[in-house]
């Protein structure tokens, strides 16, 4: 049987999609588990370190700390080539 879920935004200002996307990688990972899932997930995530943290099921706000170093970095490179800031 497969299960669904879906999701409305009524306000897309307000939504932000690292860390939805971050607190359904990690319930869902408390569903579902093993080296299948492990597979797809580490192919999801492209981050190792994440991968790892899901795991051991620590804390989404954990999670994203191992993220913002390189996200800083990012959001100052991608500012260069923004045309609209």
């Amino acid at each position: 049987m497969r299960r669904q879920c879906r999701f409305y935004l009524d306000d897309w200002s307000r939504f932000e999609a690292l860390p939805t996307g971050l607190a359904l990688a990690s319930a869902l990972r408390r569903l579902i588990s093993g080296p299948v899932a492990d597979r797809r997930y580490g192919r999801l995530l492209a981050h190792p370190p994440t991968l790892e943290a899901l795991r051991r099921g620590d804390d989404v706000a954990v999670i994203r700390d191992l993220w913002r170093k390189d996200l800083e970095a990012f959001q100052t490179v991608r500012g260069r080539y923004l045309l609209y800031p």
